[in-house]
């Protein structure tokens, strides 16, 4: 959990998963994550670390008008932050920068994200 937020998927190697939240413009709007390769593979004998795979995640923010506004590779346990310009649905995708063409990967991905007043307090 991060920060009283239990909030996980699991993402497969390569695969890209998105949110989507209506947020007014001009609002503080924070995502904070941690990633651990998910239990079942570990149990499957396939015992990698993300510094053998170098596995970083690529967080894309695309505004309401569908534009990117912010796309860059982080460390497995990081965070970001930043303002909206304008109110409208905002798309926030995160995807593991890791890709093999067998036994792919299948990462636990914990994930919170904050808006307004709480994304300060991260």
């Amino acid at each position: 959990c991060i920060r009283d937020s239990c909030l996980y998927l699991r993402i497969l190697e390569g695969e890209k998963k998105c949110f989507i939240e209506e947020i007014p413009g001009d609002t503080v709007v924070s995502s904070q994550w941690r990633s651990e390769i998910a239990v079942n593979d570990k149990q499957e004998g396939r015992i990698e670390t993300f510094e053998s795979r170098k596995m970083g995640i690529t967080v894309t923010v695309k505004d309401p008008l569908e534009k990117i506004v912010y796309s860059r590779t982080h460390p497995t346990t990081s965070r970001h932050v930043f303002t909206t310009t304008a109110g409208g649905e905002y798309e926030i995708c995160f995807q593991s920068n890791t890709s093999s063409w067998f036994n792919k990967i299948i990462y636990k991905f914990h994930i919170k994200i904050s808006t307004g007043a709480d994304a300060r307090d991260l």
